[in-house]
């Protein structure tokens, strides 16, 4: 029997779309973990095709913590869901595993649900608390941002239970991205916060089929958590799991030389960690091209140029999208849900252009990726 079950699906988008669910179990891997043998780690990934495909790689959408792989809007305006099928994207939703669709093992990791104070605090409403001082410029969000609120009380309902467990959900999300993208090809990754690291991690682990990262605030900065966790974090860097630098990191302790560089005082920013020169380079990541988008008022807005430095120390090839520098302001890290999210996902829509045009004329470093066909495989 196929690994890949596929059944019907009922779409409510605004573009016309052929679309396909398939429950993607991996390895066929089953534990003891339940009440009997049950079946762990499969991921939900659903396919959303345009009557037409007229784009190369297909965008895969990995969500962050407490989401799920969707991308419609709260308000029942138009989402990057639509956006990027009327551009003719094969797009591939995934819910990762013990996420969402995805069903999580009572006692296995630690599983958490956010309060509504949360959500309030750091992604809808988050110039009503001012926890950092990016926050007073949060605008773009639909409502009043509080629980109770119409718009609120949609966006809530999709909150789901998230892996806290950093090495467990990075593993089964690495090995769940491996398995799809050797069943649909060469393929653009969309990460979101606490994916970030997943997308470094399949993109360490196959830069032959990644053909772009468009990391959506991702989880950082390196090495500790800020706002609105703390303490020691992804000790590789940008990820809990091993990644591959040049020369050879074998004990990140002793290995990774570190040095923390101050941030200018009038940037409301938080300090970095940082190599200590000459840094080691990613071997693998720096073959891939990527860009980092950033919000205005979130509050990724205080470290995420710490992401990009470290990154850039380390040899990849990344743009950064802060987004008021682009023209873009008042948004927050739902930056995809909000009011101008079209004007972001036009900006995201132009890189992919230009990477996609980079890797047909032979300008990426990864050998072999030109003559790499997707085809037309079905789940």
């Amino acid at each position: 029997m196929s690994r890949y079950q596929v059944g019907a699906a009922v779409s409510t988008l605004e573009v016309p779309n052929s679309p396909c669910l398939a429950h993607l179990s991996l390895r066929e891997h089953y534990s003891t973990l339940g009440p009997g043998n049950v079946h762990v780690e499969q991921c939900y990934v659903e396919r959303l095709r345009p009557l037409e495909v007229v784009q190369k790689y297909p965008l895969v959408f990995i969500p962050g913590g407490f989401q799920t792989g969707t991308l419609n809007t709260p308000d029942d305006r138009k989402g990057w869901a639509s956006y990027f099928l009327e551009k003719g994207f094969e797009r591939y939703l995934v819910d990762p595993p013990e996420r969402g669709r995805c069903p999580w093992i009572p006692a296995h990791g630690v599983p958490e649900l956010p309060p509504t104070s949360f959500i309030e605090q750091f992604f809808t409403a988050t110039a009503k608390f001012n926890l950092w001082p990016q926050a007073r410029l949060h605008n773009q969000w639909s409502g009043s941002g509080l629980a109770e609120d119409l718009v609120f009380n949609a966006f809530f309902r999709s909150q789901v239970q998230t892996q806290m467990n950093w090495t467990m959900t990075e593993l089964s999300t690495l090995i769940a991205g491996i398995d799809l993208l050797g069943h649909i090809g060469p393929a653009i990754l969309v990460t979101h916060s606490r994916s970030g690291t997943h997308g470094w991690v399949i993109g360490d682990a196959r830069p032959e089929l990644v053909q772009g990262i468009v990391a959506l605030e991702p989880a950082g900065p390196p090495f500790k958590e800020e706002l609105p966790f703390s303490g020691p974090a992804r000790p590789w860097g940008v990820t809990t799991l091993p990644v591959v630098y040049e020369p050879e990191v074998i004990n990140v302790t002793t290995d990774l030389r570190l040095e923390t560089v101050p941030s200018d005082p009038s940037s409301d920013r938080f300090d970095c960690i940082q190599q200590v020169e000459p840094a080691r380079k990613f071997t693998h990541l720096s073959q891939i091209p990527v860009v980092v988008v950033t919000s205005e008022a979130s509050y990724h807005a205080t470290y995420d140029h710490c992401t990009v430095g470290y990154l850039r120390q380390a040899g990849v090839n990344v743009e950064w999208f802060n987004l008021p520098e682009y023209g873009i302001h008042g948004n927050g890290y739902i930056m995809f849900m909000e009011k101008n999210n079209q004007d972001i996902a036009r900006l995201i829509n132009e890189w992919v252009q230009q990477a996609a045009k980079k890797v047909r004329s032979g300008l990426s470093k990864v050998p072999g990726l030109v003559d790499q066909s997707r085809g037309d495989r079905e789940l």
